[in-house]
């Protein structure tokens, strides 16, 4: 087996450590896991975060609805030249013992400074408009445009 092999590799580290909670082994332990098993020939050290995370899926914080616009990069060939022209925002999930905490955070891409940021428990949507209120607070933004890669603006 190989890096390139995340089912194959999943499916004997659930054989071999059938007591690990998936949701909750740490990426040093995981790569420890996968190293040990016997059929794995690649290198340990050709290891990275997006080969852990494809043997180690979180939960999904971005869902499709197929009945949602799609709308258009906005961004292609904007030259970013000072602070406060475009933010992004985005949300990620931190695993607990007990499920997941899921932090958002709005960041200026000129600065790179996170402008704000929330934790919560759920994914319902109140943290981030939180977050993106923040950041407004005490800013004088001329245009409030919001594009994510679903659309949606607070």
């Amino acid at each position: 087996m190989y890096w390139k092999d995340a089912e194959d590799i999943a499916i004997a580290l659930v054989e071999a450590h059938p007591e690990v909670d998936p949701l909750t082994v740490r990426f040093t332990d995981l790569h420890r896991f996968v190293v040990a098993l016997s059929e794995f020939d690649d290198d340990p050290k050709a290891s990275n975060e997006g080969k852990l995370e494809a043997i180690h899926p979180g939960p999904r914080t971005t869902v499709n609805n197929p009945d949602h616009k799609v709308y258009p990069y906005l961004l292609r060939g904007v030259a970013i030249e000072r602070r406060d022209q475009v933010w992004s925002s985005d949300i990620t999930y931190i695993p607990m013992h007990q499920g997941f905490m899921y932090l958002s955070a709005v960041i200026d891409w000129y600065s790179r400074y996170v402008l704000s940021w929330s934790l919560s428990n759920s994914l319902d949507g109140r943290s981030c408009l939180e977050s993106l209120e923040e950041a407004l607070r005490g800013r004088s933004v001329k245009r409030r445009r919001c594009p994510s890669r679903r659309g949606l603006c607070g």
